[in-house]
């Protein structure tokens, strides 16, 4: 849940995380205790609240964050994919065409 979330505001003793609206059927007891317990283990102690409202459109939660970035590596191997002068040599010999929803960058095979 903390990854649909961004920081509000921090006093030092409190810690203000507003939710993404669309994730705020997760918003649960248990994922509030989470989030803080794992802060904890940091050493950040804070009363934790969290606030499902609209998100500053130039702020992105981690998860957006993840995502734009996925989606950008995905059509830069897209692009390396096209310019690839095997890929075009088959392209060209047999007709062949490239899936691009099974393209899948280097890195995201190597992270599993």
């Amino acid at each position: 849940m903390a990854a649909h979330c961004v920081v509000e505001a921090d006093d030092g003793e409190q810690l203000t995380l507003r939710l993404d609206p669309s994730q705020e059927a997760m918003q649960a007891e248990v994922h509030v205790t989470r989030i803080r317990e794992a802060l904890a283990a940091i050493g950040v102690e804070r009363r934790l609240a969290l606030t499902p409202g609209a998100l500053p459109p130039e702020v992105e939660t981690p998860r957006q964050q993840a995502d734009r970035l996925a989606a950008q590596r995905h059509a830069e191997a897209i692009e390396a994919l096209s310019r690839d002068p095997h890929v075009q040599k088959l392209q060209q010999a047999f007709g062949a065409r490239l899936i691009e929803s099974t393209v899948k960058p280097a890195d995201a095979e190597a992270r599993g």
